[in-house]
């Protein structure tokens, strides 16, 4: 067999290995593309709010100042809770974005009106959520800036301070001091709702009367407002 012939069987091996390669990839990408287009359609089908949970969620945004954080959190809490697989935060904010574009304002604004709400019993659970939702975030905050969590008596004092910032009539009922045995029930339920245990954030007794102190002081730079402990 001449150098000719070896080299051309070897260009052609080359050339099947190369062709069987593309192939592969082929095969890969549609394999890929159908799943993809089963996941869209799969996320289509199960990931539909009900009529409730997307007014909720569009209350929700509106209290908030038309963040969606506190209604990303609420979805999320009712997805779970209907067995749903979880969603991407940012997958939850788009369709709660979405939900609040195509809903009906005529029917969302009277159920905000504090002095003549159309529904109040729902008004009262947005200000509830959203109130609990802000103690959240200045637990986080404040473990963040301090390394240390909250102890209960501060939670307790933030809550206060909080729903003092809802619509009288749809204010979230007073939880009381660490000295009441019902204040502090709430306080360790709040945080097993909301995953603001102690076990999942550093804390820390042994702290200083000025550390205490700026602990007890809420920033008003981060204002909140809402919540009751059953959220419908």
């Amino acid at each position: 067999m001449s150098d000719d012939e070896i080299e051309l069987r070897a260009q052609l091996r080359a050339l099947d290995r190369e062709l069987e390669s593309n192939k592969r990839k082929r095969d890969t990408a549609r394999t890929q593309k159908q799943r993809a287009k089963r996941r869209r359609a799969e996320s289509e089908n199960d990931f539909e709010f009900s009529k409730t949970t997307r007014l909720m969620a569009s209350l929700l945004f509106v209290v908030a100042g038309y963040h969606a954080g506190a209604a990303v959190a609420y979805v999320a809490h009712v997805l779970r809770r209907r067995g749903h697989p979880s969603r991407d935060d940012e997958d939850i904010r788009q369709h709660v974005e979405s939900s609040f574009l195509d809903c009906d304002l005529e029917v969302l604004m009277p159920i905000l009106d504090a002095n003549a709400s159309t529904h109040p019993r729902r008004l009262a659970t947005v200000w509830s959520w959203y109130t609990q939702w802000q103690l959240l975030q200045w637990v986080k905050r404040k473990n963040q800036d301090h390394g240390v969590a909250p102890q209960t008596a501060l939670v307790l004092a933030s809550f206060d301070h909080l729903r003092q910032e809802a619509p009288a009539a749809f204010r979230p009922v007073c939880r009381g001091g660490p000295e009441v045995i019902g204040a502090r029930v709430w306080a360790r339920r709040w945080r097993l709702r909301w995953g603001a245990r102690h076990a999942n954030l550093k804390t820390s007794d042994d702290m200083t009367v000025v550390e205490k102190q700026d602990k007890a002081v809420y920033p008003l730079a981060a204002r909140a407002p809402w919540i009751s402990t059953q959220i419908h």
